[in-house]
């Protein structure tokens, strides 16, 4: 099925009993900036929901291919996450694995990426992430025997692994012996780790503020795995953006720290020290991924990309032991 054609996407709607035969007042609009699937919103005069369906080729410069099955991962994803974190996750309405499409509930709000960016930087709010991400964390790990689906990492290599470490590490010059080695560390602790649901994109960008608290969208690359990469992800948005918006940066290393400590305060998983090793080295890794890997950020100017490669190199390496230290390295001390 095509989601660009609205035609055909209220056709299929109506087959499968989501439209009523005599609706006529339906509008389907597409979701700009994905570049991993297609994801139109489908309105009528009553409801509103969403349809997505994965694409094989991802939309960026380079060249980036990952299987379908990742649209049939993320609806049952979604379905053990409506349990656990009932009012943070968006309800399955439709399951079609034949065509790889799901529909879910439309959940209003403004996306907390966009909110970052316009300089509306809510510490509160990272804490309740960092409290939400502690939870799937948690509960995952108790019940990992239900949650076979998702101990095959082969989509997490091809959409994260693969384009962001490995793309970077086959680049470094000859005299990046220790970094390439420290990004073969961090892969390999990514690959082997069978400890919580990663949800494997847990980013501004998938997490809507609404009413009710944050929701969490997007997770097509959910697997089991390390914790560090969603801890990591995330502080890596939100010192990106630090640099990004230098008059906040002491207002965005805030909102890190914050998130950090509350993720650390709730989470009761693994041993804190090594996580939080493995967490600043993942970070780095993320840190330079996000500007020479295949999904560069689209925000940093070319002074600003120095700067996180530089410090990214350096969180790789071992050569910072806190947030603390990175702050200072950004100069909010």
């Amino acid at each position: 099925m095509n989601l660009s054609l609205s035609s055909e996407v209220i056709q299929y709607l109506k087959d499968r009993g989501l439209l009523d035969r005599g609706d006529l007042n339906v509008s389907v609009e597409p979701f700009s900036g994905g570049v991993s699937s297609d994801v139109v919103r489908v309105q009528t005069p009553n409801a509103a929901f969403v349809l997505k369906q994965a694409l094989p080729k991802l939309r960026v410069q380079e060249d980036w291919y990952a299987d379908l099955k990742r649209g049939v991962l993320e609806r049952q994803c979604l379905q053990w996450a409506i349990d656990v974190i009932p009012h943070s996750v968006p309800k399955v309405l439709l399951a079609d694995d034949a065509n790889g499409v799901f529909a879910m509930e439309y959940i209003q709000g403004p996306v907390w990426k966009k909110e970052l960016l316009d300089g509306q930087v809510d510490v509160n709010m990272a804490v309740r992430v960092g409290e939400l991400l502690a939870k799937v964390h948690r509960q995952s790990h108790r019940q990992k025997e239900n949650l076979t689906a998702f101990f095959d990492k082969q989509l997490f290599y091809e959409l994260r692994i693969a384009p962001y470490f490995a793309f970077v590490r086959d680049r470094l010059g000859p005299g990046e012996v220790g970094v390439s080695k420290q990004l073969d560390d961090v892969m390999e602790h990514m690959m082997t780790a069978q400890d919580v649901l990663v949800h494997g994109d847990f980013s501004p960008k998938n997490i809507i503020l609404a009413q009710r608290g944050p929701i969490l969208l997007d997770w097509e690359v959910a697997h089991i795995g390390h914790p560090s990469f969603d801890i990591a992800f995330l502080l890596n948005h939100l010192l990106l953006k630090a640099m990004h918006l230098p008059a906040l940066k002491h207002r965005f290393v805030e909102a890190a720290e914050s998130f950090y400590n509350a993720y650390f305060s709730a989470v009761e998983v693994v041993s804190e020290p090594a996580l939080r090793n493995i967490t600043l080295r993942t970070l780095g890794a993320l840190m330079v991924a996000r500007v020479d890997g295949k999904s560069p950020v689209e925000y940093l100017t070319e002074a600003q990309q120095n700067q996180a490669r530089q410090i990214g190199f350096l969180l790789l390496e071992n050569s910072m032991a806190s947030l603390r230290e990175l702050g200072v390295a950004l100069g909010t001390a």
